[in-house]
């Protein structure tokens, strides 16, 4: 599987376009709810710290695994990607399985 990261807009996956700031539940809707929630709260003795999430396993049935985090506002902010997914980025595509001097030279 592939995703295209697009710096200033977000990033592609599926021909689904999820851009930075969207909503949660419209995200959901769009990759069609093959999530697993994954919020928590961290407390510290200054502060707590709050990680609001989607976990994405076997997306499309696909060998991936990935997570959307979000802020407080449910707002996209990132993305996590762990294995199974190709990252292009302005024309260079990055996977798991290159080394990073071959992806270098291109």
């Amino acid at each position: 599987m592939e995703m295209e990261y697009l710096p200033d807009a977000g990033f592609r996956i599926n021909s689904a376009l999820i851009s930075w700031d969207d909503d949660r539940h419209s995200i959901r809707k769009i990759l069609k709810g093959m999530h697993k929630e994954d919020d928590k709260v961290f407390e510290f003795e200054d502060e707590n710290i709050e990680q609001r999430r989607d976990v994405y396993q076997n997306y499309l049935e696909e060998d991936n695994y990935f997570f959307l985090n979000y802020n407080s506002n449910d707002l996209f902010s990132e993305i996590e990607i762990h294995w199974g997914i190709s990252i292009l980025i302005k024309g260079v595509c990055l996977d798991f399985e290159n080394e990073l001097s071959e992806v270098i030279k291109v």
